[in-house]
């Protein structure tokens, strides 16, 4: 995935491998084009077009012959408005969830770690589950997958079929470290612990156990 980002402040230092696109005025609304980039359509443009092995983008003097279909300048905005507030609300949801998740490891640390009584006994993750990794490289994704497929990353990409089903959680084994949990059918980068508990009982206790 190519990544795509609208920044307001114009005060802000960028990397090197960093593109800036500005709309011309009055024939493209940025919000619009970064939605447009955004979509399937507009990363399969960028994606067919990206380059490298050790780090993967695309080109500035790539990306100025990438062709894109622009509607007038008043339905660019009517979209992008459109768009920016299911992102407003998906962005809330977003921050509401990690509340939730801050209060259930507020509550899980104050049972669970604090108050362990003596005549708690020690046991090992190994007795929950088994430890697997995925066997896929990251070029395995593709843009139309049917199936999450975890990495390394934060955010799941897609994958044409699946390894495992049930009831996962995954640890990434390098680069940027994060636990996440998932139920389906799903595929996961040889670098990904996949961790499947024998009872589904012990879920949510072992994903909290494992999240901080």
């Amino acid at each position: 995935m190519v990544e795509v980002a609208l920044i307001k402040d114009k005060n802000v230092a960028l990397a090197q491998r960093i593109i800036t696109l500005r709309g011309k005025e009055n024939l493209v609304f940025n919000p619009f084009l970064k939605f447009y980039f955004q979509n399937e359509a507009g990363q399969h443009e960028l994606q067919s077009r990206a380059s490298g092995t050790t780090v993967f983008g695309i080109k500035a003097s790539v990306l100025k012959k990438v062709p894109i279909e622009l509607p007038p300048l008043s339905e660019q905005k009517a979209i992008a408005a459109v768009l920016s507030s299911l992102d407003d609300k998906i962005d809330l949801l977003h921050r509401q969830n990690q509340t939730l998740e801050a209060m259930a490891e507020t509550l899980f640390r104050q049972w669970f770690v604090e108050e362990a009584g003596e005549d708690w006994v020690e046991v090992k993750l190994g007795d929950f589950f088994p430890v697997l990794t995925g066997k896929k490289d990251a070029n395995f994704s593709t843009d139309d997958g049917k199936y999450p497929f975890f990495t390394c990353s934060q955010a799941a990409i897609k994958a044409p079929s699946y390894s495992f089903e049930g009831a996962a959680i995954l640890l990434t084994g390098n680069g940027d470290f994060n636990v996440k949990r998932y139920i389906g059918k799903f595929e996961a980068y040889q670098r990904t612990y996949v961790l499947m508990p024998y009872e589904i009982k012990y879920f949510s206790f072992l994903f909290l156990l494992c999240y901080k």
